[in-house]
């Protein structure tokens, strides 16, 4: 195994934005599907042309849901070898394939072939979604937020602002065309991001496909996907005008940029995922519907029901990550189990919105209707799933994480976090790590290569920069040290 490559603070930030570029790009090409389809179809098909847009807005999820399917058969089998460089340029490559073939469907008329080329897209993008976690997984918590928020900004200005009033100006074949520009831009940084990872030993993880995930967790995701399902069918029934969704949505990524801020960003920001989602998630999906018949322009309804889908996802993808450190499960086994549940209720909730109301549902006892059914699931998902307790014990998942690999897992985070708050050389906290694990100089010295005067001169400025005097104090020190769960370190 090659040694780890020493990382500065510069190349962390550096890696962090290539990855935000990455992400953002990626939720830029695959939404464009969607926009694509939304104003195509709308536009050139005569007969039953809301019929293909909601096939489109259907076959997005179910797509996801299929991708994730096949994810539990690869990362089984080739676990980490899908964020290689052949992994990224097979995915790239068939994504710029589906590309072509969904623009030449949509020129030829095909709309139902674009359709099904779409869900394609969608199950290949499962892929892009591991491969930015396998990038992220050793970023802090506060970078992972800063680059949610800067592929949530891409995506707000790209396909709600440039692609309904400059791009949709241009022929269709154009159109793919751009889009084929961040496609290739995502390609050519994740090469460079999985040229520059450094090597490290990877942690003994519980393979994650064997572990039973909970009942309630299985019953939040499902919950809050049927009622986002819900919601996006009816903010297509309640938009005064096609661009008026854009403008709903470039608001909702900036609502959604304040909001992943102001919970992660902040010095004082914890990392309990559950409050954040109960405390902004919540009331703005029930706020936001409640809105739909209240105001005459509805963008501002959408706006907050759209924030609140987003920002979801955004507290969705840091929470998988939380998820995974908290319980030594295979990330890959959390995002992707992750994703099936809440895409299976986002497709659900499409099709029943869609099979059982139509633009006309605001009118008599529909609404009503619907609106105990959202507030029950919204409910659900949000205050029934467990005790407090129980959800901050994870839904009892971490009992699968052994008791040794955790302790290790948090002594470790602590030295981190000493070493940072006292500006520890890279000797000295290694020195630290050793020291506080029981381990004698002699001891210490074996392990790093060097000799025992070198570890006591170490360990001397060491205990003067801790303001220690004994071993037995420098581990006392370190156990008293109050951390984060939600950065123990992999």
């Amino acid at each position: 195994m090659a040694p780890k490559k020493n990382t500065t603070g510069r190349d962390v930030r550096q890696h962090m934005l290539a990855l935000a570029l990455v992400a953002g790009m990626c939720l830029t090409w695959w939404d464009s599907f969607h926009e694509t389809g939304r104003f195509f179809m709308r536009e050139n098909i005569e007969t039953s042309p809301f019929l293909y847009s909601s096939l489109s807005c259907f076959f997005k999820p179910t797509g996801i849901v299929i991708g994730c399917l096949a994810g539990f058969f690869l990362v089984r089998k080739y676990g980490r070898a899908l964020s290689s460089r052949k992994a990224i340029l097979i995915v790239f490559l068939g994504e710029f394939i589906l590309h072509v073939l969904y623009y030449l469907a949509g020129m030829a008329g095909f709309y139902l072939a674009a359709c099904l080329v779409y869900a394609t897209v969608s199950a290949c993008v499962v892929a892009n979604v591991v491969m930015v976690l396998s990038f992220a997984k050793t970023l802090k918590m506060r970078q992972i937020a800063l680059m949610t928020c800067i592929a949530i900004s891409i995506y707000g200005l790209c396909n709600n602002l440039l692609f309904p009033y400059i791009f949709l100006s241009l022929p269709l074949a154009a159109i793919g065309a751009t889009y084929l520009i961040p496609l290739a831009g995502a390609a050519f940084l994740s090469l460079f991001l999985e040229k520059g990872a450094p090597e490290e030993v990877e942690p003994e993880h519980e393979r994650g496909f064997e572990v039973r995930t909970p009942s309630s967790l299985i019953v939040h995701l499902l919950s809050y996907g049927s009622a986002f399902g819900i919601l996006h069918i009816l903010g297509g029934y309640v938009a005064q005008g096609p661009h008026s969704v854009n403008i709903a949505v470039f608001f909702a990524c900036c609502i959604t940029t304040a909001c992943v801020g102001f919970l992660f960003l902040r010095k004082t920001s914890g990392g309990e995922i559950w409050s954040k989602v109960r405390s902004t998630v919540f009331p703005l999906s029930v706020i936001g519907y409640l809105l739909i018949p209240l105001v005459s322009d509805s963008d501002i309804a959408l706006a907050l029901t759209e924030a609140s889908n987003l920002l979801y996802g955004a507290i969705f993808f840091i929470g998988c990550i939380v998820l995974s450190r908290k319980t030594g499960i295979d990330p890959y086994a959390v995002i992707i189990k992750g994703l099936f549940w809440k895409y299976l209720g986002t497709a659900a909730g499409i099709a029943y919105a869609r099979l059982f109301y139509d633009p006309g549902f605001l009118e008599g006892n529909a609404y009503s209707v619907l609106s105990v059914i959202i507030t029950v699931l919204l409910s659900i998902a949000t205050f029934w799933v467990g005790s407090d307790e129980r959800i901050r014990k994870i839904w009892g998942l971490r009992k699968n994480l052994p008791a040794k690999h955790y302790r290790n897992m948090v002594n470790r985070c602590k030295c981190e976090k000493i070493a940072h708050d006292f500006r520890l050389t890279a000797r000295e906290k290694e020195v630290l790590l050793f020291a506080s694990q029981g381990m004698r100089p002699s001891e210490i010295a074996e392990a790093i290569g060097v000799s025992v005067d070198t570890i006591r001169s170490h360990s001397k400025h060491l205990y003067a920069k801790l303001d220690v005097h004994s071993a037995t104090e420098l581990r006392s020190f370190v156990e008293d040290t109050t951390i984060d769960e939600s950065e123990l370190a992999l």
